[in-house]
């Protein structure tokens, strides 16, 4: 795992944060290209402008990568109205996200225990979409398939 890996979410999760409905729009991106020393498909990271889809560079799908402030913004607008701020609490072997309530007690989001501390912020993401704390209508929002078309 190279550094920039540490600073975006993993692959997986870019998936499950693409299918709750999050936008798919500028900054770095996990993109399907053919990789010809290798002779296959491989996810790598590219920043790009806005998603595209390539075949003459072999991309055939893309999805966001999203940063630890990309997702701090939105666990600082969306998160329960019974909780007052967040924060990422780091341990010996990873990280949690927490909140504190507005009587002053922390609470652990739950499920969000990662080894990197953007995945961890992208679990509480993800929980706070599930629970109905995040909606879309003001934001943009491009859920087109990301599939080639031919």
């Amino acid at each position: 795992m190279n550094w920039l890996e540490k600073e975006v979410t993993n692959i997986e999760l870019s998936k499950k944060l693409k299918e709750l409905g999050f936008p798919q729009d500028k900054g770095l991106f996990w993109v399907y290209i053919w990789k010809y020393p290798e002779n296959k498909y491989i996810w790598e990271l590219r920043l790009l402008e806005e998603p595209l889809y390539d075949e003459t560079l072999g991309i055939t799908e893309y999805i966001k990568a999203y940063t630890c402030s990309e997702l701090g913004e939105y666990l600082r607008n969306d998160c329960p109205k019974n909780y007052e701020v967040f924060y990422t609490q780091p341990f010996d072997d990873g990280f949690m996200v927490c909140s504190i309530d507005k009587d002053g007690f922390s609470e652990e989001y739950p499920d969000t225990f990662d080894k990197i501390e953007v995945n961890s912020r992208a679990k509480a993401v993800i929980w706070l979409r599930r629970i109905g704390c995040i909606r879309f209508e003001n934001k943009k929002k491009d859920n087109k398939t990301s599939k080639v078309r031919k």
